[in-house]
């Protein structure tokens, strides 16, 4: 039986990318299968849902600041900001505060920031209110995140999308991997249909 040190990944985001958590948790499956087992590392994705407490009565961003405890987490922005939440704007720049609050302070490894990128133009009055939307998501990104230095990487699809994620999780593994010093790069990340 080999021996694994976990290392918790909190995926949070609006609801318009809910759809993009799946793709995460596979591919950080994949990435622990082809390269992170090896190195006696597994990383564990969870999102709102699999957080304690996640579907009770008691407001879910309370419990994830207060009862969870992770190592990195995956913040991504969309069409939206999201729902606001007792002291942030929404729950996603609740979880970037603190991603960066933790970071700084040694309570968290690392995290990454991702923005899908969208070019689609309104045809009707919801498609406008989505734009506007957009349009706001855009305005904090180019007001926070890079003030603060913390760059977002851009997706428009999911090929980008797993990209800026396996470099994100070979950077992880080479700063936590214990039993050999090669480097894992995005590279190196095969998809499934390879291994």
């Amino acid at each position: 039986m080999m021996d694994l040190k976990g290392y918790k990944i909190f995926i949070a985001s609006p609801d318009d990318l809910y759809t993009k958590h799946a793709e995460i948790k596979r591919q950080i499956h994949i990435f622990n299968l082809s390269h992170a087992i090896e190195k006696k590392v597994i990383f564990i994705p969870i999102n709102h849902e699999d957080a304690p407490g996640g579907h009770s009565d008691r407001g879910a961003q309370d419990i994830i600041n207060n009862e969870s405890d992770w190592d990195y987490s995956i913040i991504m922005f969309g069409k939206k900001l999201g729902s606001p939440t007792e002291r942030y704007r929404s729950g996603t720049i609740e979880e970037y505060e603190r991603s960066k609050r933790l970071k700084k302070t040694g309570k968290m490894k690392d995290f990454l920031v991702l923005c899908e990128e969208s070019n689609k133009q309104p045809t009707s009055l919801k498609e406008l209110k989505e734009l506007k939307e957009y349009t706001e998501t855009r305005e904090y990104i180019e007001e926070t995140l890079y003030k603060d230095g913390n760059n977002c990487k851009p997706f428009d699809g999911e090929g980008k999308l797993i990209e800026e994620l396996n470099r994100f999780l070979a950077a992880a593994l080479s700063k936590v991997g214990i039993v050999n010093n090669t480097e894992v790069t995005a590279n190196d990340i095969k998809e499934p249909s390879e291994i």
